[in-house]
């Protein structure tokens, strides 16, 4: 493994920045990210400006002699026919106004309009037409329905509202700089110039990531000299390291910049609630010729995003008991910068004292709750005090060490001697890598990987209501159904420190959450559904209107107006799932001190099924109802509340027993009750769970169309009308691993073919099963196919999400496009990772014995060299070439027993 060069990505030719999203918005396209697991720095270099935009050649009559029919439905996503800071407006035509003379209008309103460059028309009937004037940019194009014209006339120049000056640059966050309604915001850009300019007219250009120690290094050599910057995050404090060297001695200049504006503002946070509204960055001097950028939550910033919550849901006489829940007021963060031979020009600029050829500047990072403003500066004073003492040689080595410890914790290194697949299976090789990484530089807080965008958003000013930095779609709050895929891959991989992040997330919602289900229900317990605030509530948009006001009318309190979300807790809420997750935890470590400590979890998870579903079926199984199976099939309206299940009314509106959380409890009380040991269980609690283990109902199967396979839930097909494109009926393979490889093999030896049904033939059943077809995103068919041992569509599915390119205007290979969320999604490669670890080991599931498969759903055309991790403490380690297996070690060799080695299955056409 360490004889491939996958571990370093480098780039020959620079970007041209700025680049521009799939939404035509101005970004950063050319960062590589480094971090630490809260602080992260994209770094990138600017040497030129983009080529002003110019309309394309017309071959077309004009319409009004400036207008371009372009076509319908023409793509258009780069520079080339783009503008950027563009917002468009929608006009309607005048009533009874042929196509043609919509199109006269249109243009008209174009021609007037400052800017604009592009109009759109959309003939729906003769009483209904409507267009869109597009002042600064050219739309993507993406509707068929649409006719779209474009000026032809030289575009204006597009308004520079941040400027990149040529330098290198980083861009700063921490996934704890959040503002008071919880979004994330950056901290500041810091950019790097030299006198004389070593950026200009150059000869020979290298950017280069390192994953083996987590560090960017810009080379670039001109007429004059050479210079090299190199960044890392280091990995044991929070600090961003920045090293120059040149070749010739040159004046250093530091600017640090705000990404927001300098008055109050508003902004694009997405968690619902009035406003966004805050305050600008605070710039200034501070001690010892040092600058800091910081950023205040203060009480009058709307949304007050834990208060204001509470009260919409009906829970205001909680706000004061829980203010030890409220991780938002008074937060402040930014970063404090400075260096040797570096003095202070103003607030923004530090300049060398003197020429040199070597420069290190020291960026601590920091984000905390305050009581003050000047509490937070003598802290980050003391803090970057401490780094500015330390030795940098002896930080850079410790940093190496901390990323060499990780990455001796396990690989997957494909190869193959197939020539037409030795590039695909290197991209495959390093694809994984890369994912991983980027995995750990976000994932060692509580505060949960963004699934939409990450912390690698890259988008350029101003902050607006629809763009900006802060700006990403489904905002500020945690979604379950795509936070939780990041996780999955890392016990595998034996980055059991980066995965009990996510169980820290939750604990911290604990309180709340207790306090919230006794006020709702009057029992004990814990309960979630997808879409949740960071500290566990419902996501105020999804709620709906105030509790004292709900809509439809009669709607309870602890119901949210979302009918997509809102009895689904137990298959997407989110309990079940982390419940398993720190039950996996113990599985493959046996640390008794991480399962006392995230207990309290997986004990309030199924203390809530036991007390809330009270309904029976006539053989005294529990009935879930209301309910429903995940987004995909819900209840209609009404009922509102839980009745009794038999009621003309409820049948027929209600689902019931749907297939992921009768799955989920299947296996949690199975695996609590054989898992966790009677130190943490007293005797009365153990007899609960058996009890009510004995009552749980079979997973759903159904025989349909001539063929048994899963069911989405038991009363189907009643009301089984779809709403999203699921497949609920295999949360049994993943993420509760009910139908697995490992069940089928090992322990019952259970009959997984109504999964393998459901996966083999999809539409061919029923549609749902079909979704399981789907490859990007969040879609979790290629997991499903890898602990099925499909392995010929876990291959191909795993090696289509490698080749996936990156999001519009971003360049590195790891930010993957916006599929379902947001660019950089999280969700398509941390599947693809998941899927190629169970490929290779996935835990067995046979009870106590902790056992594992290896080679599950492997490609015998795939050569592999590789070390996972299993259950037990378990590492295993080896070579499978050309279908045979060499060099096996399994540590500690007690355990090799525990390791069942299926064959290798060849996919060759």
């Amino acid at each position: 493994a360490s004889a491939s060069d996958y571990n370093n990505i480098e780039w020959t030719t620079p970007t041209t920045e700025p680049s521009h999203n799939q939404k035509g918005q101005p970004i950063i396209g050319g960062a590589m990210p480094v971090g630490n697991g809260e602080t992260v720095a994209q770094v990138f270099p600017v040497l030129s400006s983009p080529p002003s935009p110019s309309p394309p050649t017309c071959h077309q009559p004009l319409v009004d002699g400036l207008f371009c029919p372009y076509g319908t439905g023409i793509p258009c996503h780069d520079t080339a026919c783009q503008l950027p800071n563009g917002n468009n407006s929608e006009f309607g035509c005048s009533q009874g106004a042929s196509h043609v003379q919509c199109v006269q209008e249109a243009a008209a309103t174009c021609a007037k309009t400052t800017g604009c460059v592009s109009f759109a028309v959309l003939f729906h009937s003769a009483t209904y037409q409507i267009y869109h004037a597009y002042p600064s940019i050219l739309p993507p194009l993406p509707d068929t329905d649409w006719d779209y014209y474009v000026n032809t006339k030289p575009w204006p120049e597009p308004a520079q509202t941040f400027s990149l000056p040529q330098g290198v640059s980083f861009l700063a966050g921490m996934s704890t700089a959040m503002a008071s309604d919880t979004s994330l915001m950056k901290l500041g850009m810091v950019t790097l110039t030299t006198s004389p300019n070593l950026l200009m007219n150059i000869t020979k250009f290298s950017q280069r990531l390192a994953l083996n120690n987590a560090s960017v290094t810009v080379d670039i050599v001109n007429a004059i000299g050479s210079l090299s910057v190199s960044v890392f995050v280091d990995a044991n404090s929070n600090r961003i390291m920045t090293q120059v060297s040149t070749t010739v001695p040159i004046n250093l200049a530091v600017t640090v910049r705000s990404m927001h504006p300098s008055t109050n503002f508003t902004y694009n946070g997405g968690f619902g609630g009035p406003g966004p509204f805050c305050g600008p960055d605070t710039l200034e001097q501070g001690p010892n010729d040092s600058l800091v950028i910081s950023h205040r939550n203060e009480d009058w910033n709307l949304p007050a995003a834990f208060n204001y919550t509470l009260e919409q849901q009906g829970l205001g006489d909680l706000v004061e008991k829980l203010q030890d829940s409220n991780h938002w007021r008074h937060r402040q963060f930014g970063m404090m910068i400075s260096g040797a031979n570096l003095k202070a020009q103003n607030s923004s600029t530090l300049v060398s004292s003197s020429a040199s050829t070597e420069f290190n500047i020291t960026t601590t990072t920091m984000a905390i709750q305050s009581e003050s403003h000047e509490a937070w500066i003598n802290m980050m004073t003391d803090k970057h005090k401490v780094h500015m003492e330390e030795n940098n040689g002896e930080v850079s080595e410790q940093h190496s060490l901390w990323w060499e410890n990780f990455w001796n914790r396990s690989h997957i290194v494909i190869s193959s001697s197939n020539t037409s697949l030795t590039q695909d299976v290197f991209t495959l090789t390093q694809q994984y890598a890369v994912t991983r990484y980027l995995q750990a530089i976000q994932a060692r807080t509580w505060v949960p990987v963004k699934f939409n965008g990450q912390m690698f958003t890259a988008n350029l000013p101003p902050e607006t209501s629809s763009s900006g930095p802060t700006s990403r779609d489904w905002g500020a709050n945690s979604w379950w159904q795509n936070t939780r895929l990041t996780y999955w891959n890392m016990a595998p991989a034996g980055d059991f420190d980066t995965f009990s992040t996510i169980f820290e997330f939750y604990l911290q919602t604990l309180p709340f959450n207790q306090a919230r289900t006794q006020a709702y229900f009057k029992h004990e317990g814990i309960f979630y559904t997808e879409t949740k605030t960071l500290f566990g509530a419902f996501a105020v948009n999804d709620y709906g209107p105030n509790a004292s006001t709900r809509s439809p009318p009669g709607l309870p309190p602890y119901l949210e107006s979302n009918g997509y979300i809102h009895y689904d807790y137990g298959g997407n809420g989110g309990g079940t799932e982390v419940s398993l997750m720190i039950l996996d935890h113990f599985l493959y470590t046996n640390n008794l001190t991480a399962l006392t400590r995230y207990f309290p979890i997986v004990k309030s998870t199924l203390d809530f099924f036991m007390a809330h579903y009270q309904n029976r079926s006539e053989d005294g199984l529990l009935q879930l109802w209301p309910t429903q199976s995940l987004e995909t099939y819900w209840c209609a309206w009404p009922p509102y509340f839980n009745g009794k299940v038999g009621d003309p009314s409820a049948d027929s509106n209600c689902i019931v027993n749907d297939h992921p959380t009768v799955a989920a409890l299947n296996v949690l009380f199975e695996k609590a009750l054989v898992l966790i040991p009677q130190s943490l269980v007293d005797p009365e609690t153990r007899g609960k769970w058996q009890a009510f283990q004995k009552i749980i109902p079979p997973v759903p199967t159904i025989q349909e169309n001539g063929v048994k396979s899963v069911s989405p839930y038991e009363s189907y097909p009643v009301n089984n009308k779809l709403h999203n494109g699921e497949t609920p009926e295999l949360y049994s393979t993943h993420p509760y691993r009910y139908y697995t490889v490992g069940r089928a093999t090992l322990g019952e030896k259970r009959d997984i073919t109504p999964s393998v049904n459901c996966m083999k033939l999809g539409p061919l059943i029923r549609r749902t099963c079909g979704n399981a077809k789907a490859n990007s995103g969040w879609n979790q068919g290629v997991m499903n196919a890898a602990l099925l041992g499909l392995t010929e569509q876990a291959a191909m599915q795993v090696m289509g999400r490698a080749l996936t390119s990156p999001a519009v205007g971003y360049r590195f290979q790891g930010f993957a496009p916006h599929e379902q969320d947001y660019e950089p999604s999280a969700d398509h490669f941390a599947n693809m990772n998941s899927a190629l670890n169970w490929m290779l080991l996935q835990p067995a599931d046979d009870g106590n014995t902790g056992s594992s498969i290896l080679f599950g759903a492997w490609p015998c055309e795939w050569d592999v060299d590789f070390k996972l991790h299993g259950p037990s403490n378990t590492i295993v380690e080896g070579v499978l070439r050309d279908g045979v297996v060499t060099n096996l070690v399994v540590t500690p060799a007690s355990n090799r027993a525990l390791v069942h080695i299926r064959n290798c299955t060849s996919v060759a056409k």
